[in-house]
């Protein structure tokens, strides 16, 4: 069985977009998402992470969702090959 990488990319930058309604996240062409904060949060660590957080959570679901689909059609493992319940 081959490991599993998870690559995850986070930018900023500057747009004339409109403001994101409230708890909104945009989801994008390209299947990633975006939040867009008023310039007045550019420094206020706090509302950087929770937009963070909140455009993550559904890029987080979408990913595993589309890992678990594609996993699910490759070719069942042994039982000798099934991993060991772990918890992390």
């Amino acid at each position: 069985m081959r490991n599993i990488k998870i690559n995850i990319n986070v930018s900023f930058t500057e747009t004339d977009e409109a403001v994101s309604e409230e708890n909104c996240v945009n989801r994008i062409d390209d299947g990633s998402f975006s939040v867009i904060l008023d310039s007045k949060h550019e420094f206020d660590i706090d509302g950087l992470e929770s937009a963070m957080l909140l455009a993550n959570y559904p890029a987080i679901r979408d990913a595993i969702s589309k890992h678990l689909e594609k996993t699910s059609k490759k070719k069942p493992l042994n039982n000798s090959d099934r991993p060991i319940k772990t918890t992390l």
